[in-house]
């Protein structure tokens, strides 16, 4: 049989174990517990930036087939507000905000893979509002699922999880094969590969404020990795304990990083949780020096009481708050 044959029909197989992988049962409740605070109402709450205001920004993911939406929340009032939604087209997944708080980046999956680029307005009595500017499509070349960005003095750099299409990709990261890359883009020259930053499913990225580095969630591997920004070169930080997601940076420069505690076909199978929930599998998010890629633990919430399958952490006014891929609720803890 054809080697192209023998991969689709493992990868095949994979989704079907996906499928009858229940996982652990979702977590129907909206209580307080283990030192978090949930707030409901949301769906999926992949990524999470903030604004002046103390408002929250957040990325809902499509579960549904109606299409996700970019939203704002204020933890000080509760005021929510949708900034962006326009149906089954716009499919969003990893954001970033400029270091101006002036643009907000959005991958999108909506008909093709794109940088959605927004500007940022904000009014004390109104709250924020987004003002499309312009979608930068993927080449079809690059064959590329993205899945993060982070804006950069240029432009920004984004991260190619894995090959477009779900079913090869899934396949590559279970046999460990690098999967993905990061990828610059800048007016003067369009989409260019990192240098050293290959990975298996490669997932959340931040760029240091001085330009110097581009900081890679490997998911599969459970390792964070340091490249250089010029010239290559990479620091592999030791394992997490956990597949890290997106990554975040402190108010004292340190890095948030937020994951879960699962394989990758529990990861997949944790896209079924029904609304109303929040998918159960464990959680983890520790602190890290951009420097050394040295660890301090914040978080390990296994089993998972309140929320599971942490894909963000974000600190803001003296609270952690972290979001799931999977699920109907942000939640908040203190920051230590």
């Amino acid at each position: 049989m054809h080697r192209f044959s023998i991969t689709r029909m493992l990868a095949g197989a994979l989704v079907l174990a996906a499928v009858g992988c229940s996982g652990p049962p979702p977590i129907q409740v909206c209580e307080a517990r283990d030192g978090l605070v949930p707030v409901c109402g949301f769906e999926n709450p992949e990524d999470l930036a903030g604004l002046p205001g103390g408002w929250l920004v957040l990325s809902e993911m499509d579960r549904s087939g109606e299409g996700g939406a970019i939203t704002a929340y204020r933890p000080s009032d509760g005021a929510k507000r949708v900034l962006h939604r326009v149906g089954a087209d716009f499919l969003p997944h990893g954001i970033d905000i400029s270091a101006d708080g002036a643009r907000l980046l959005v991958v999108d999956h909506g008909g093709g893979e794109s940088i959605e680029e927004f500007a940022l307005h904000h009014d004390p009595s109104a709250g924020p509002s987004l003002e499309h500017v312009r979608s930068i499509p993927v080449p079809d070349e690059l064959d590329a699922s993205l899945n993060d960005v982070a804006a950069t003095r240029t432009g920004f750099v984004t991260t190619k999880m894995f090959p477009a299409g779900l079913l090869g990709g899934m396949w590559g990261i279970l046999i460990g094969s690098d999967t993905g890359n990061l990828f610059t883009w800048s007016e003067s020259a369009g989409f260019e590969a990192v240098a050293d930053s290959q990975g298996v499913g490669p997932n959340g990225v931040a760029a240091s404020a001085d330009g110097r580095y581009y900081y890679l969630a490997e998911w599969a591997r459970e390792r964070v990795v340091r490249v250089n920004a010029e010239g290559g070169g990479r620091l592999e930080s030791a394992a997490l304990g956990f597949s890290p997601d997106n990554l975040t940076w402190t108010p004292d420069g340190q890095l948030l990083v937020a994951g879960q505690i699962a394989t990758p076909i529990e990861a997949v199978a944790c896209r079924d949780v029904p609304k109303g929930a929040s998918c159960a599998l464990g959680s983890g998010v520790v602190r890290m020096n951009p420097d050394t890629l040295e660890i301090e633990p914040v978080l390990l919430h296994q089993p998972a009481t309140v929320v599971g399958a942490a894909s963000v952490a974000y600190e803001q006014d003296g609270r952690i708050w972290i979001g799931s891929f999977a699920g109907d609720r942000i939640v908040w803890m203190d920051a230590r």
